[in-house]
């Protein structure tokens, strides 16, 4: 009860302190419009490199499968994202990693080839784990309806991409 105590006299405190609506998250665990096309953009991003670095060094075809359908899909969703982007004249997406994510990029293309398929169905399914909870919070409390039906429309695509790489294991010549 404290905490909720809390929360609303914080959001009480932003919204009377007119910060932008842009500048605020829109609810304890929810994206703004920048936030969202920042995280959706950099999670596209993340999955076209990651899995061009798959199709690279994996000797393991259920491997090579799954990144060439996330480079196919992820690319479909990047395009769609900036669509939305120009149309709506919202904040741009980036072009480029986030930190966080050009080092767990960095950290798989140093990984050692027997623990190359290892590392990427890890990376593989944090990603589709941390994506699927953003497309589900802005689908349901996001404040832009262009970005909400995004979020939507790419909820069952995310489970799919999930449910793949879920039952994924590297092959034992891989996992050596």
């Amino acid at each position: 009860m404290h905490r909720l105590c809390i929360a609303l006299a914080a959001a009480i405190a932003v919204v009377a302190l007119g910060v932008p609506a842009q500048a605020r998250t829109l609810g304890i665990g929810v994206e703004t419009e920048k936030q969202f096309i920042e995280k959706a953009a950099v999670g596209d991003l993340f999955e076209i490199q990651t899995s061009q670095e798959a199709l690279k060094r994996s000797q393991n075809a259920a491997v090579k499968a799954h990144a060439q359908k996330m480079i196919e899909d992820h690319t479909k969703s990047a395009e769609k994202l900036k669509r939305i982007v120009e149309t709506g004249n919202l904040p741009a997406a980036p072009a480029v990693l986030d930190s966080a994510h050009a080092d767990m990029l960095e950290d798989l293309r140093e990984a050692k080839a027997e623990d190359f398929d290892r590392t990427y169905i890890k990376m593989q399914q944090d990603s589709h784990e941390e994506t699927l909870e953003m497309m589900e919070r802005y689908a349901e409390n996001g404040e832009n309806p262009a970005l909400k039906a995004f979020a939507t429309e790419k909820i069952p695509t995310v489970q799919q991409h999930k449910s793949m790489v879920d039952g994924m294991r590297p092959t034992k010549t891989s996992a050596n």
